[in-house]
């Protein structure tokens, strides 16, 4: 087993309500677990580029342990009564379960922000954002947060600095890249190094 660092989301602590016919009366928080950090270089897969301070990645070889995971969780949450889950209070930063617009599962999230009838929020196992209807938010049963977030908040680092790395077209073909290699720093978001085939 590779030694690790623990490390936060997007330097935060993301919160649950915690289980409990009173979870949304009494407004208790508890921490989400956050994801260890490869102190080894690694195969690695991006699942989000904001910028180049700014990416989201998971490790390659949990993808299958991640696709199994929300595998279990949408057949929890397909089958279950809508009111059964349903978020009545909506806060800042709170953890919740959202359904996706673009494949209409359902994911962890953190909300980010609220209005009238619409939510935003960020995919905590892929750290993209969206934004849903209110009624496509439910509340994250227990059972669903004693697994680690998913991914890694990190910013790129290379020796190459030029302006290339601030290109619309260098982000997108990041996510195009495949066989990726991360080796992992410090820092908030963490710095990383990115090689394909030793190359940075």
């Amino acid at each position: 087993t590779p030694d690790v660092v623990e490390h936060s989301l997007n330097n935060s602590q993301p919160t649950i309500d915690s289980p409990g016919p009173t979870c949304e009366e009494n407004l208790s928080k508890t921490i989400m677990k956050a994801k260890a950090v490869p102190k080894e270089e690694v195969p690695i897969t991006l699942s989000s580029v904001e910028s180049v301070n700014s990416i989201y990645l998971q490790l390659t070889s949990e993808l299958e342990e991640i696709d199994d995971y929300l595998e279990k969780l949408n057949l929890f949450y397909d089958s279950v009564k809508e009111n059964e889950f349903q978020l009545q209070q909506f806060q800042e930063g709170g953890v919740c379960v959202a359904k996706f617009a673009d494949d209409d599962r359902w994911y962890r999230a953190i909300i980010e922000n609220i209005s009238s009838d619409n939510v935003t929020v960020r995919y905590i196992d892929f750290g993209n954002t969206g934004t849903v209807s209110r009624t496509d938010i439910r509340r994250l049963s227990a059972e669903f947060s004693e697994k680690e977030i998913c991914c890694l908040h990190c910013r790129l680092k290379s020796n190459d600095v030029g302006t290339k790395m601030h290109d619309q077209k260098f982000l997108d073909g990041l996510m195009e890249i495949e066989n990726l290699v991360g080796s992992f720093g410090s820092g908030e978001p963490i710095d990383i190094v990115l090689t394909v085939n030793g190359i940075n």
